[in-house]
Order: structure tokens, then sequence, then C-alpha cells
């Protein structure tokens, strides 16, 4: 009988492997940002409250290796539920990364998905000044990283 998720011949993990750790970790990431969601007032978003400037903590794994950064994410734009902006982090030099462009939706008053040009970001407006959310990147430089950020600018 064929394992049903079997090890790549590289000693990694298979596909199906990889897509189940993925289910797993998003199924949990839900379930603790809906306690989360619970602690924020109800109703609609106002207008442009993700516009501005929000720096943070940016901790987990990419490529198997753990890292830590600061993170930036500057919101510019938003009409409606939808949102975009610039993200960027800090280099092992100090030095702020070359910015990447992502776009997102509020899915209700404070849970959000957005993606940039190589992952997914699902996070949720835990306060007017503070967000939480996770990065997850799939491919050669796999990754998963929490992030907290609060608004430094609006």
């Amino acid at each position: 009988m064929q394992p049903l998720y079997p090890l790549a011949d590289s000693g990694g993990y298979g596909e199906g492997m990889k897509t189940l750790v993925a289910t797993a970790a998003m199924i949990t990431l839900s379930l603790s940002l809906a306690g989360c969601a619970a602690s924020v007032s109800s109703g609609s978003l106002e207008a442009g409250a993700l516009e501005g400037t929000w720096i943070g903590d940016n901790l987990g794994y990419e490529g198997g290796e753990y890292q830590e950064r600061e993170i930036r994410f500057v919101i510019d734009q938003s009409t409606g539920s939808t949102f975009s902006g610039e993200k960027s982090w800090r280099e092992v030099d100090g030095e702020w990364s070359e910015p990447e462009s992502f776009s997102g939706n509020v899915l209700d008053a404070t849970d959000f998905h957005a993606v940039d040009d190589d992952g997914y970001i699902v996070g949720t407006l835990v306060s007017a000044t503070t967000i939480q959310a996770t990065y997850l990147e799939a491919g050669v430089d796999a990754g998963a990283f929490a992030l907290t950020l609060e608004k430094v600018a609006p």
C-alpha cells in the first residue's frame, strides 16, 4: 500500500504533506484570529482606518532558517473594503529592503487577506493601532512569519 504522503527523494516532505501542514497552519491561524476579532468592536471598518505606516516584528522561518526582522507596511490607498501599499523589512545591514507592493481585502470589520508578489498575508486589526498577521510564502524560499505591527503614522 502506498503511503498517503510519501517523502520526496530529497529527504524532504512530499507536496501532499506540505499542503497538509499549510492547511493545518491556516486552520489554527483562523481559530486564533477569531478570538482576537471578538475583542474589537463589531461593525464596519471606518474608511481609511488601515491607511498609514505600520512597523513591528517579523518572526519566523524562511528556507529552513529562523529570522527576526523589523517590518514596515505603508498602506497608502483604500477604497471600500480594499487596500494597497508597500512592505519592506530590515536587511542584515540595518537598511530597509526595496519596497514590495501588496494589496488586500477586508473581510469584515477586522479580518483581512492580502497578497504580494510571492506570498499571502492573513491578519486581523486587533485595535485601531495594532495588526497581528501571518505571512506565508511557498516555493524555494518557503516561509512562515508571525507579524505584530503598531501604527506609527496616519
